[in-house]
């Protein structure tokens, strides 16, 4: 019972937030995820807790700090909650207002050989905003998530995704797979969340600040493999709400000859890279998430 309630409760909530954006300015949905994010930080305990736990033992700071940061990423998150519903409306002339690109050349190179390009990024500022921005630059872009269990929800999130400019590949689907491997040979873009710990799909152990972390093995098999391009991408929101989306230079894969060897390299690499990006702005990545085994 509590459940149906639960689930009726957030297709309302994503329905009354989409409506929303069709009258409420940008900036104020803005400030009010601000506030709801804010909000949330009291609300929800074991998020708090595991939050601040994660920012002590990885970070090594102190209590005040871990405060301080864990306040500002449910900040964000909040903000990200509300921005999602404006994505559908982003045009070029939005870009130097609400967005700011940095070495989108790198993805162009990358984009210009024609095998592929997996734009990889993480849970990190609103990295909802990074795929359709880029589409918006002129690029062809798949992007893989996951079917979410709540039915109704899931058809409002792809349709809202379709209408942001890029083609959804649902994670799992009987036909994902070659759909990856379609868009790859025509030469197009597929954009991955690369930072999570899922259990359903092939991982491997790496260090991610200074602890093994489950990690997916899928971007570095296909590259391997296939010899499309991993170029890391992240978004960041500066202290006047604007994105800064900013293209990594194209990772150079390891190649020892040792396909296992090979895999566990590169995984390694672009956590690393995650990790260099996060230390940066730490305020900026979920520590909430269960990203440990024991977490």
């Amino acid at each position: 019972m509590f459940r149906r309630l639960r689930k009726k409760a957030t297709v309302y909530l994503v329905r009354f937030f989409l409506g929303m954006s069709s009258f409420i300015p940008y900036r104020m949905a803005q400030k009010l995820g601000a506030v709801l994010g804010s909000l949330a930080y009291y609300v929800l305990a074991k998020y708090r807790k595991r939050a601040l736990r994660h920012l002590k033992e990885r970070l090594q700071v102190n209590d005040d700090k871990a405060r301080f940061l864990a306040k500002r990423i449910f900040k964000n998150q909040g903000m990200n909650f509300t921005e999602f519903f404006y994505l559908q409306r982003i045009q070029k002339e939005h870009f130097n207002k609400y967005y700011k690109i940095i070495n989108l050349e790198n993805i162009r190179k990358a984009y210009a050989r024609k095998k592929g390009v997996l734009v990889i990024t993480a849970h990190f500022g609103n990295w909802e905003s990074i795929v359709p921005v880029i589409s918006q630059s002129g690029f062809t872009v798949n992007v893989i998530t996951r079917r979410y269990h709540i039915k109704e929800l899931d058809e409002i999130l792809v349709k809202l995704r379709t209408r942001m400019g890029y083609k959804i590949i649902q994670r799992g689907e009987a036909q994902a797979a070659k759909q990856i491997l379609r868009a790859l040979k025509s030469g197009e873009i597929i954009g991955m969340v690369v930072d999570q710990n899922v259990k359903s799909i092939p991982n491997i152990d790496v260090d991610f600040f200074g602890k093994n972390a489950p990690t997916p093995v899928g971007m570095v098999t296909l590259a391997l493999g296939k010899g499309c391009s991993i170029v890391p991408c992240f978004s960041r929101r500066d202290e006047k709400g604007v994105h800064v989306l900013e293209c990594l230079p194209e990772v150079e894969l390891e190649k020892t000859g040792d396909r296992q060897q090979d895999v566990f390299l590169n995984t390694q690499k672009i956590t690393g890279i995650i990790e260099s990006v996060v230390r940066k702005h730490p305020d900026q990545w979920v520590w909430f998430h269960r990203r440990w085994s024991d977490s």
